[in-house]
Order: structure tokens, then C-alpha cells, then sequence
């Protein structure tokens, strides 16, 4: 299995600050390093590229939500890349960055999703993702496929149905926030980018960021390439 993203460069990382993501050889980090934060989108590309690592895609960061959130409730484990479980102190960290303003004020993460116009897909939209990068030309690759149907409207949505990129399907009945329950989601606005943000509010799915927008603040869950959890 080859990483989400192609990288010029050979991994050097410590395994024991990523999480395995159910049904893959990817990890993604527990808290946002400093070194990630005040870039912007496309710059935060390179930043992580250097470290050997990459941002998350939409369809990365929602199953480790959904895995984090079961773990926590004590509906499964979730392990390190080098295939060890994490201790419940520390996943009960994790847990409170991704849903509330828990360690370094919660979790604020640029995902490697961009939003294009496109002839076809839903809404006449396109997913454009980030899948080469390359240091010594500082450009990039892309691949575009079309938009499969999200929920249309900004509103809390259900943590049990997201489609195949990452994107959610159903508006929660319950419209405020219950932490692990939902998401507040911004639905995709063309020539925007995504972003996950947990506060004292909520934690919520923006699909309508702006790409040049940078804050000391916002960083990256970056991803590297793992194993699977040990047997």
C-alpha cells in the first residue's frame, strides 16, 4: 500500500505520535506539532513534506474521528504505528482535543481537500486533492474526481453516515452540539478548502475556508505511512 501522497524524500519519524487509521498502513498524528502552525494551505504542503510527512485527506481524518470516539466509549482500541495501544489516560486526550478546546485550545487542521467547479458531480463540483508533492520544484500534483451527494446545507450532521470522500450524508436530527454525537459541517463552496476545528462550542467540518488564510494557531494532523497494529 502506497502513501496518500507522493513524497521525494525517505520517512524518518517517532511511530509513537501517530495513530493507525482503521483499514490502512496510515497514521495520523495525535496533536498538531508547532512546527505545522501560521501557514497557509498550499504552504503548509511543503512545510509537512519536509518532515517527511503529509496532510490529512477528508476520508483519513473522519474515520480516526469516528475510531477515537468509539475507542473512548470503550467500543474498540486504537493503536500507535508501532502497533501499540495507547493508554487510556492519553486517548482521553485525544478524544477532548478532537471535540473540545482540550490541549492547546482543541484541534485546528487544514485537510488536503479542495472544492472545484467540475461538469460532473454533485452540486457541479469536484474534489481536487493534493497527490505529489514535489520540494525540489515546490509544485504540485493533483488528482480531481467528482463530488459524490453531501448534505447541502451548513448544519450539525450525524457521525454514522459520510460518504466515500469523507463528506456527511445526513443532517442530525438534533441540531446543537453533543460532544462525539455530531459535527457542525459548512457544506463545499467552490475554490474553498476544508478544515477541522474543535472549540469551547463545538467541533465541526468547515468546507469553506479560504486557502490563503494563515493563523499562529492553525497547524496540521499530519499523516505518515505505518504498519498495522500487532497481532
Amino acid at each position: 500500500m502506497t502513501a496518500d501522497v507522493q513524497i521525494i524524500s525517505s520517512p524518518v519519524i517517532d511511530r509513537r505520535d501517530f495513530i493507525l487509521i482503521p483499514n490502512s498502513n496510515i497514521g495520523i498524528a495525535k496533536f498538531e506539532q508547532d512546527y505545522s502552525k501560521g501557514e497557509n494551505w498550499e504552504d503548509s504542503h511543503f512545510t509537512l513534506a519536509e518532515k517527511y510527512l503529509w496532510m490529512p485527506r477528508l476520508d483519513r481524518v473522519i474515520p480516526h474521528y469516528q475510531n477515537v470516539v468509539q475507542a473512548y466509549r470503550g467500543n474498540g482500541e486504537i493503536y500507535d504505528l508501532l502497533g501499540n495501544q495507547i493508554t487510556d489516560e492519553e486517548l482521553e486526550d485525544v478524544y477532548l482535543h478532537l471535540t473540545k478546546n482540550h490541549i492547546n485550545n482543541g484541534a485546528w487542521s487544514w485537510i488536503n481537500a479542495k472544492f472545484t467547479e467540475a461538469k460532473e458531480g454533485f452540486n457541479k463540483m469536484g474534489l481536487e486533492v493534493v497527490s505529489k508533492v514535489d520540494l525540489n520544484e515546490r509544485k504540485f500534483d493533483f488528482e480531481i474526481t467528482p463530488l459524490e451527494e453531501f448534505v447541502l446545507e451548513d448544519c450539525y450532521v450525524d457521525l454514522d453516515s459520510f460518504n466515500s470522500q469523507g463528506l456527511p450524508t445526513k443532517r442530525s436530527n438534533v441540531q446543537k452540539y453533543s460532544s462525539g454525537d455530531n459535527l457542525y459541517f459548512r457544506f463545499p463552496r467552490k475554490g474553498y478548502v476544508a478544515r477541522f476545528g474543535a472549540g469551547s462550542g463545538r467541533a465541526g467540518l468547515d468546507c469553506d475556508r479560504d486557502p490563503s488564510y494563515s493563523d499562529p494557531s492553525l497547524g496540521v494532523l499530519a499523516c505518515a505511512e505505518g504498519a498495522h497494529k500487532k497481532d
